[in-house]
């Protein structure tokens, strides 16, 4: 197995090999066996606000570090994402984990002082043309998920809507969801738009579409009877 290794005036930047041998394979299953994979989003969750950045060697050749990873043995696989990383920085990180757990890249990875364990960063080739939406946490309490993609090129809606709830049917789907700044509102669709609720059948489908919708949209209005409460001046 070769890693090659690339120095430039600002770093150490490689190319991933595609190769691997009995030696590296059993390295990476002591290192990072089956343990699960955590994301920290340094905007929120690092002490350090480092933040992304992008370069050009001496050569013209671009090149980008958006975060770190750390393997701490036997216990967990941590992905540090920088602010202003985007969701192609975040699916990088994710192949260089799955590419390590399976002996590649063992080279890339340096011995830590600390319990951490073992710790990868480098300089990436990268494509500045190519357009990927910013990863940013979510601060809302009523979203159940951690990040949102955020546009930067002025859509109506910059950031992907937060979700409260959702159900999800083999004939449609409806979320509880809200954008920033917006009330809690209710988006739903069906799977097939070809496919025709007929008979019995499709009547009972579209009842419990109905009753699902609005059970969801109850949520939806409690979530913002609390919301204006909580925003409401006293007298």
């Amino acid at each position: 197995m070769s890693t090659k290794i690339k120095t430039t005036k600002f770093g150490s930047t490689f190319k991933p090999s595609l190769e691997a041998d009995d030696a590296s394979r059993v390295w990476a299953a002591s290192v990072f066996g089956d343990v699960p994979v955590k994301l920290k989003l340094c905007e929120r969750d690092c002490n350090y606000k480092y933040k992304a950045k992008t370069r050009r060697d001496e050569l013209g050749q671009v090149f980008r570090r958006a975060f770190h990873i750390t393997a701490a043995p036997g216990e967990s696989i941590t992905i540090h994402l920088y602010r202003r990383a985007t969701e192609a920085d975040l699916d990088r990180a994710r192949r260089i984990v799955s590419d390590s757990r399976a002996g590649l890249l063992a080279n890339i990875w340096k011995k830590t002082d600390s319990s951490l364990g073992f710790k990868m960063i480098a300089w990436l080739g990268h494509d500045p043309v190519k357009y990927s939406p910013e990863v940013r946490p979510c601060d809302d309490p009523h979203c159940v998920e951690d990040w949102h993609a955020w546009e930067t090129r002025g859509d109506e809606y910059p950031e992907q809507a937060c979700v409260n709830d959702k159900i999800f049917t083999d004939w449609y789907r409806i979320y509880l969801q809200k954008h920033h700044g917006e009330p809690w509102e209710i988006h739903s669709f069906r799977i097939d738009d070809e496919e025709d609720f007929e008979g019995s059948a499709g009547l009972e489908i579209l009842r419990r579409w109905a009753n699902d919708y609005a059970y969801l949209q109850g949520e939806a209005d409690r979530l913002n009877s609390a919301a204006e409460a909580n925003t409401e001046v006293p007298a």
